[in-house]
């Protein structure tokens, strides 16, 4: 099974943070990146957060959707499904506040990729990114990169816990 990744880039750490851009890597193979235009009561800005995702605030209020486009578009790609993430704490955090925030309910699940299948140690699973980040070799940092990088390492993953040539 190819799992649907979600990635979210956040204004901040903890209480007031709000979602900037969102990543998704489909299970088909398809990428698709939100950038999300910060409405007046979202106040929070981090620049340390802003050095890590290399989005202004500029850059957003330019050129992100507002939340209820972003919530509507994440909801006819996902709807039904689940999407897996890495930080399931902070993804359903900033999700909860987007869908608040647009008035729409949301029409998918988020589980924590590690609920998926058991994870390799945490050294063998930060080579695998590091390998997959290099194959890779994204030009620029997305959430959508980012996304795919965690789905392409966790299918590595089963492959050093079930090697493809085993048959089994």
């Amino acid at each position: 099974m190819i799992p649907t990744i979600i990635d979210v880039e956040t204004s901040g750490a903890g209480p007031g943070g709000y979602p900037v851009e969102i990543g998704i890597a489909a299970a088909n193979g398809k990428t698709h990146c939100f950038l999300v235009k910060p409405p007046p009561q979202w106040l929070r800005w981090d620049h340390k957060h802003e050095t890590i995702h290399e989005i202004t605030l500029a850059t957003l209020k330019a050129a992100g959707k507002e939340p209820v486009d972003v919530a509507l578009a994440l909801n006819s790609l996902l709807k039904g499904d689940v999407a897996y993430c890495e930080q399931w704490g902070s993804a359903m955090t900033q999700m909860s506040l987007l869908f608040y925030t647009a008035g729409v309910p949301q029409m998918f699940s988020i589980e924590s990729l590690h609920s998926l299948a058991r994870q390799p140690k945490p050294d063998t699973w930060n080579r695998l990114r590091q390998s997959v980040t290099a194959d890779l070799n994204p030009q620029r940092r997305r959430a959508s990169t980012d996304a795919l990088i965690l789905q392409k390492t966790y299918l590595r993953s089963l492959e050093e816990i079930i090697p493809p040539d085993t048959g089994i």
